[in-house]
């Protein structure tokens, strides 16, 4: 037997379906918009980004130099614990500059080169400009303008002098010439040599008469006296 109810069916409400529908895709709308404004920042920054690196100018060209880790006497031999490659701007360096270690290494210095300054070929001399049993004196004369009449090889008398110009005495006779450091070449924009007053050239003599002109140069003023 079948028996009938009499309570009414329930429909489902419509309604409330299609606004639980339109919350969910109003969510979904705000979680895309969210997304799609994170995105369009960090677009922005990268072309902010991009377009700085391409108004950055490029890095100038560099070369490899030599470079004294400690001050090199006049006169002095390069150890190779001395000197190190380094990296720098081409337009910082002399153009005679040296980009090898070994090619310094057991050279004579011609003149001071300070801590940082780049080695070029006006820095140093062959490995043996004395002859044995004889070193490379440098001297600084009073009057640079007599450097410019002097060459290589000539054979000089060195002359010491007091500040008052009284007394002169005659310190070498017929020292030869080694070489006459053309010092406006020898530094760099990078660690240049300190200005000095006086011209220098490098003489071949006994170490007796170095140590002489040493301690003369400490005191007096030298000069030359050109011998034939």
């Amino acid at each position: 037997m079948v028996f009938w109810s009499k309570a009414p069916l329930r429909r489902p409400n419509v309604r409330v379906r299609d606004r639980r529908s339109r919350l969910r895709m109003l969510d979904l709308a705000r979680v895309v918009s969210w997304h799609r404004r994170k995105l369009a920042v960090v677009a922005a920054v990268a072309a902010v980004l991009t377009a700085i690196t391409a108004a950055a100018p490029p890095d100038p060209p560099t070369v490899t130099v030599v470079r004294a880790v400690r001050p090199l006497a006049p006169g002095s031999r390069i150890g190779p614990d001395q000197v190190r490659l380094d990296q720098l701007p081409e337009s910082a360096v002399p153009r005679s500059y040296i980009d090898q270690v070994a090619l310094v290494v057991g050279r004579i210095v011609v003149a001071e080169v300070p801590v940082g300054q780049v080695l070029t070929e006006h820095s140093t001399l062959s490995a043996e400009p004395a002859l044995p049993g004889r070193v490379v004196a440098p001297v600084r004369l009073a009057d640079p303008d007599v450097v410019t009449l002097l060459n290589a090889g000539d054979r000089v008398d060195v002359l010491s002098a007091d500040g008052h110009g009284s007394s002169a005495e005659l310190l070498v006779q017929r020292a030869r010439i080694v070489a006459i450091p053309d010092l406006r070449n020898s530094g760099s924009e990078i660690g240049a040599a300190p200005d000095s007053a006086g011209g220098l050239i490098l003489l071949d003599v006994d170490p007796q008469a170095a140590a002489e002109l040493a301690q003369a140069a400490v005191a007096a003023r030298l000069s030359v006296v050109l011998r034939s």
